[in-house]
């Protein structure tokens, strides 16, 4: 009871390490025990700290010492055998296996511990994956609804966001706009009108204590994967970003203004437009193709009798 309650209270780096090596197995004498006695103290770890923070730090720290290739390999089939139960466990809903995991620690301690002491490191391989994981379902997630889900987000992954990355970062040139041919402009102005539609921009962000322009919802790093040759991309400089960023702002506010500062229509503007937009409705008593009516102005005599023509006799 003593010891359970010794192994309950001790830190997960003092669990590692009794895992990975032979530091917490010497008895009073200062003689290494032998492996049924360190088994058993492995036993009560697994009980104590059986979960899949503990199995990733063990994976993330058991290459921390130069071990011979067999023993990594025997190390690796150990976590395989905990993948597999794992895995049957969490399919198939066979709890029973359980029983099984503490078999995966005594294996691997079994396999690679050492008398040298192990340099422990907290596992944040799996928290980053999974920050950034959630990073880029936000960042499609905030896409997708200022498109109005027009497309499915596999589809903005693969046919969408890849290539819109590249068309809004045409070749163009960091200097004063003024200077900027009529060609170069063109492209600024679709650049901006693209942009705007997606709702993107550039935002200022602090990297390595530098202000740097970023795409704002952050596209480029869901379709992007860092390269060792970055010469071979066709990226905007800073200041051609700070500039599409601020045309965007006063493209985006224009619109918005534009939007709101139109004076309301009366009914009269309304029903003009109605009539002016229906299209035109001929109806015809023959089966004959239309013909045009020709109406010609005659002064006459003054003699000439006068009488009330209707339109149907000019139409008969």
């Amino acid at each position: 009871a003593v010891e359970r309650e010794r192994v309950g209270s001790s830190s997960i780096f003092e669990n590692w390490s009794t895992v990975l090596d032979f530091t917490h197995h010497f008895d009073k004498k200062s003689v290494l025990k032998v492996l049924p006695e360190r088994l058993q103290l492995i036993e009560r770890i697994a009980v104590e700290r059986g979960d899949e923070r503990f199995v990733s730090g063990l994976y993330g720290n058991y290459l921390s010492v130069n071990l011979p290739m067999k023993t990594i390999r025997t190390g690796a089939e150990a976590f395989i055998y905990y993948d597999s139960i794992m895995h049957a466990v969490n399919e198939k809903q066979e709890y029973v296996l359980m029983r099984y995991v503490p078999v995966f620690y005594m294996l691997l301690h079994a396999a690679v511990a050492t008398h040298t002491r192990v340099k422990l490191k907290f596992p944040l391989i799996d928290q980053s994956a999974n920050q950034r994981r959630r990073e880029s379902q936000e960042t499609l997630a905030t896409v997708q609804s200022w498109l109005l889900a027009r497309h499915s987000p596999s589809a903005l992954i693969s046919d969408v966001l890849p290539l819109l990355v590249q068309i809004v970062q045409p070749p163009i040139r960091a200097m004063n706009q003024q200077l900027y041919s009529s060609r170069e402009l063109e492209q600024i102005n679709s650049v901006v009108t693209i942009m705007g539609d997606y709702h993107l921009t550039y935002a200022p962000t602090v990297v390595n204590l530098q202000v740097q322009y970023l795409f704002q919802p952050a596209i480029d790093i869901l379709t992007m994967f860092p390269i060792n040759d970055e010469s071979s991309r066709c990226l905007l400089s800073n200041s051609v970003r700070q500039m599409i960023a601020h045309k965007i702002t006063i493209f985006c506010t224009a619109g918005k203004s534009s939007d709101e500062n139109t004076p309301p229509k009366t009914n009269t503007e309304l029903i003009k437009e109605m009539v002016a937009s229906a299209p035109p409705q001929s109806k015809s008593t023959s089966t004959d193709p239309t013909r045009p009516l020709f109406y010609k102005f005659n002064t006459g005599c003054s003699t000439a009798v006068k009488r009330t023509v209707r339109m149907h006799q000019l139409l008969g």
